[in-house]
């Protein structure tokens, strides 16, 4: 699994995390440039400006290598997102923020390059689409899971099936400017724009719940 092979990568990494980062930076260009396949461990190891002695001893290979930038940038990624003031904010305030968040994340440069890599390639390696999944969706969907559930406890929202509405509440948040992004009708989108479909995504899932 994803975590597994992060895991092992960390501790390979752990002595000196800049040169890790700096691997995963040049292996960043080249996967969105050539796609999984496309990419070879020379092209990586010259765009991180390392030899690679010094990459095969951070990752072993190029699937540990992929493995390890989507875990970092997802986690990053959802940390920034999916971090939750749940003591000083309501649920409609949480929400409204996390959405304005999430709608950013999805339409930004990592999330729809890498999107598209994954699509490209997941048929002939099925194994990325499951670590996207896991590092990515799945993380997601797990915290807004845990805060819908914190909300029905505190009784400020009704929810049966937590994990669906994390969901449905992921799936509101693509409204529109998503795939329009995804192939290529909209180069960048507004803050305004943003601000619209979360907010109408927060509306659409309050009403329901």
């Amino acid at each position: 699994m994803a975590y597994t092979s992060l895991m092992k990568t960390t501790e390979a990494a752990k002595h000196n995390p800049a040169r890790a980062a700096q691997i995963l930076a040049g292996a960043r260009i080249v996967f969105i440039e050539h796609g999984y396949y496309g990419a070879s461990v020379d092209d990586i190891a010259a765009q991180a400006q390392v030899s690679k002695a010094t990459l095969y001893r951070y990752y072993p290979d190029k699937q540990q290598m992929f493995q390890a930038y989507i875990a970092v940038e997802c986690q990053k990624q959802a940390n920034q997102t999916f971090t939750f003031a749940t003591d000083t904010m309501t649920i409609e305030e949480i929400l409204r923020a996390t959405a304005k968040k999430f709608v950013a994340f999805l339409c930004s440069d990592f999330a729809i390059d890498i999107f598209r890599v994954i699509c490209a390639e997941v048929r002939h390696f099925p194994d990325l689409g499951r670590d996207f999944y896991e590092s990515g969706p799945l993380n997601a969907k797990t915290r807004l899971s845990i805060l819908f559930c914190d909300a029905v406890a505190k009784e400020e929202l009704i929810i049966k099936d937590t994990s669906i509405a994390a969901e449905q509440f992921a799936e509101l948040c693509k409204a529109d400017l998503h795939l329009q992004r995804v192939l290529g009708l909209k180069k960048e989108v507004t803050r305004e724009e943003i601000d619209y479909v979360a907010n109408k995504a927060v509306d659409v899932f309050l009403k329901a719940y």
